[in-house]
């Protein structure tokens, strides 16, 4: 909600979701250009959802950014560093959320 609130302020139209499943039934009707996502979610972790994003094979996939508290997990820097995704380490500043977004690299 903090993220979705901040962004909102800061000019950019934002669907904010707490749930895997069904967000990625949404992007199948809505396109967006850039996803947030948490590594650990309710539904299913961040690593299952990039997993399901690109099975998807959406017309335009969106760019995903992983948000992540979970440092000091191998697993997480091991699935960080194999498909180098753009993270945004917690706590992390709004300074930080806004400048991950503005980064144009993939």
């Amino acid at each position: 909600d903090l993220v979705t609130r901040l962004l909102s302020r800061s000019g950019y139209t934002v669907v904010g979701m707490q749930r895997a499943l069904p967000a990625l039934e949404a992007l199948s009707r809505e396109p967006c250009d850039t996803i947030l996502c948490d590594i650990r979610m309710p539904d299913m972790d961040g690593m299952t959802f990039y997993h399901q994003l690109h099975a998807a094979e959406l017309d335009r996939p969106p760019r995903l950014i992983i948000m992540t508290g979970d440092t000091n997990n191998a697993r997480t820097e091991d699935f960080l560093r194999q498909y180098n995704l753009p993270v945004l380490r917690k706590p992390f500043t709004r300074q930080e959320l806004l400048s991950a977004l503005a980064t144009d690299e993939p």
